[in-house]
């Protein structure tokens, strides 16, 4: 059994910065950045209730328990390199901790310099219905999840996450050099039907608040760049050329099935699910 700290969400829905809560509790930053993180091993009972006091809830909206826990990672075979033109990449499972399974997905890559940044464009290839294993092969339990909640693609998704998570890993070790302006798609249209619209002519596309874009027979999604380093916000407002960037998988905070988003020490973002 595991727990979710909920703290981010509450200071979000109360409009209140960490730093805010901090004056308030008297609770240091870095104390209170540790307990939303879930980077410490244990809190004292001192320091909930000065948290719920000053925020106005209790110990249970504070703190959730949660029974199973799935985190899930990618990384490319280690024959792609930056001159491949196709390659595979798996994602991994784990369950509570555990190794669950491994799932090797295959793509095609298009990389062009254009006049003031790359474009590169990912293409999942179409699903062998004769491997044992494609891009859907996973837990029962989140499968079932994305089936009841139709979340394996469109916006907050499933593959949305994938997306976001294979543009990490990419920037990480192969395009190092990446830059703010820089524009990676996921072109998902192999491995999907055509997306049903309705009242949308032909040759209209639906663009979303995110800049995925879904056409009739096309599914696309456009992964945003963020600083590698969260704390250059703290710093700065915008984001310069030269800066480290990464996938900004914190923009899918809010997707349901999402945790938390880990931040390790090297600033590689590793990603936590629930299905309830």
């Amino acid at each position: 059994m595991m727990i979710k700290v909920n703290l981010r969400d509450i200071l979000e829905e109360k409009k209140m910065t960490l730093t805010e809560l901090s004056k308030e509790t008297g609770i240091t930053m870095k104390t209170l950045s540790a307990f939303q993180n879930q980077k410490v091993e244990s809190v004292q009972f001192n320091t909930l209730e000065k948290i719920t006091y000053a925020l106005d809830i209790t110990v249970e909206d504070l703190i959730t328990k949660i029974v199973d826990v799935f985190n899930i990672s990618i990384k490319f075979e280690t024959i792609f390199n930056e001159c491949s033109e196709s390659g595979n990449f798996i994602i991994t499972w784990w369950y509570n901790d555990e190794f669950y399974q491994n799932t090797p997905v295959q793509f095609k890559i298009i990389r062009e310099n254009r006049e003031n940044y790359k474009r590169i464009e990912f293409i999942l290839a179409k699903i062998d219905d004769t491997l044992p294993n494609n891009l859907f092969t996973m837990p029962k339990i989140a499968y079932d999840y994305f089936e009841r909640n139709n979340l394996f693609y469109n916006n907050n998704s499933f593959l949305e996450l994938i997306s976001y998570l294979l543009v990490q890993e990419y920037i990480t070790e192969i395009a190092t050099e990446s830059t703010i302006y820089d524009q990676y798609i996921i072109n998902a249209s192999n491995i999907v039907s055509a997306f049903n619209t309705i009242e949308i002519s032909k040759d209209e596309a639906r663009f979303t608040d995110v800049g995925n874009i879904f056409l009739n027979n096309k599914i696309l999604y456009y992964v945003n760049l963020t600083s590698k380093d969260p704390g250059l916000h703290l710093k700065r407002k915008t984001i310069e050329a030269s800066d480290t960037v990464t996938a900004n998988i914190e923009s899918l905070r809010n997707t349901k099935f999402i945790n938390y988003i880990n931040i390790t020490e090297d600033f590689k973002r590793e990603v936590s699910l629930i299905f309830d």
